[in-house]
């Protein structure tokens, strides 16, 4: 079987860098399932994105600082991914319009302390963190006050704290299994 070529380093997704640039009114964009590896840092520049999708690639680099001007992402999925490292709650909280996270399948991302992921999500609806360790005990949920999902099968937890659920008033589906 032939390999494809690799594009050169100013491509992303098979479209030139500056072509991205043209594409700032885009609200939904779905590149899941390719073979992306690197920084979707020209994306960046599509700042009425609502919906973006890239799981199931290869990206091994972290969610971008650029995403700080995404505001208005609603659906953010990069579950199935080789991410490694903290998740850099810094950008990710920087979309106050986040209502689902996929962060599932990232074997090698951390989130800890995972209360500083629940201080500024308060809009957050669905969170799916399986398989991203935790390893600490659940702390207080009051930064998610709004979630009604919450999946973190597998994530390392050694306790979960009388208050931890507390603060999870409108809560329908929990799974805490294998924690």
């Amino acid at each position: 079987m032939t390999q494809r070529p690799t594009p050169p380093a100013r491509y992303f997704g098979g479209l030139d860098v500056v072509e991205w640039k043209n594409l700032g009114e885009l609200e939904s964009l779905d590149l899941s399932s390719n073979e992306l590896t690197h920084a979707l840092t020209p994306l960046a520049a599509c700042t009425e994105l609502r919906e973006l999708k890239v799981a199931s690639n290869k990206l091994t680099e972290s969610i971008s600082a650029e995403f700080a001007h995404c505001t208005q992402i609603h659906t953010f999925d990069v579950s199935n991914n080789e991410l490694s490292g903290a998740i850099p709650t810094l950008h990710i909280t920087r979309m106050p319009r986040l209502a689902l996270l996929y962060l599932h399948g990232n074997r090698d991302l951390v989130c800890s302390p995972l209360q500083d992921l629940n201080k500024s999500l308060s809009d957050l609806l669905y969170l799916n963190m399986d398989n991203v360790w935790v390893g600490e005990k659940m702390p207080e949920a009051s930064g998610f006050g709004k979630l009604r999902r919450l999946s973190m099968r597998g994530c390392g937890l050694t306790a979960i704290g009388r208050q931890a659920l507390a603060y999870m008033l409108h809560i329908e589906e929990l799974d805490l299994s294998g924690a």
